[in-house]
């Protein structure tokens, strides 16, 4: 049998230290969006409002996720687009509240919380997208009135 130098305990527990900040980094190192990314969900935006004041339903859709495209018939597909547009008119100006990213294998999901007044009023859109090989997808749309505080 051959001796080996052992480890004295505490160079093993800075060892194990070590290599858990090391899997940290390694885990974690990568996720969220970069700048380029967040430009390219912003421009995706600039295009679904373009799509929606003109309207041009079929743009949207064939921008938006497969998961949602699958959801249901490309004439359900178009209904809340429809609806909000007919509603509320044309976009006006919006403007970022915020937004919230969740990250996956391979994909990124993000959601902008916009600010948008409408020629028919103000109201909070919600754009769920999913970003996926490089590209912003849609994948959830919803507006509702901004709550006052």
């Amino acid at each position: 049998m051959q001796n080996r130098p052992r480890l004295h305990p505490s160079s093993r527990k800075r060892f194990g230290w070590v290599a858990v900040i090391f899997l940290l980094c390694v885990l974690l190192g990568g996720c969220g969006l970069n700048k380029d990314e967040m430009a390219k969900v912003y421009a995706n935006l600039a295009v679904f409002h373009q799509a929606l004041n003109k309207p041009d339903y079929a743009v949207i859709i064939q921008s938006s996720d497969v998961e949602y495209k699958k959801s249901s018939q490309q004439d359900d597909l178009i209904a809340p687009f429809r609806t909000v547009h007919e509603k509320y008119g044309k976009v006006l100006v919006s403007e970022a509240i915020g937004y919230d990213v969740h990250n996956y294998l391979g994909a990124n999901k993000i959601t902008l919380h916009q600010k948008t007044t409408f020629e028919k009023g103000v109201m909070e859109e919600i754009l769920t997208y999913m970003f996926r090989d490089h590209e912003p997808h849609l994948l959830k749309y919803e507006v509702r009135p901004i709550a006052v505080p």
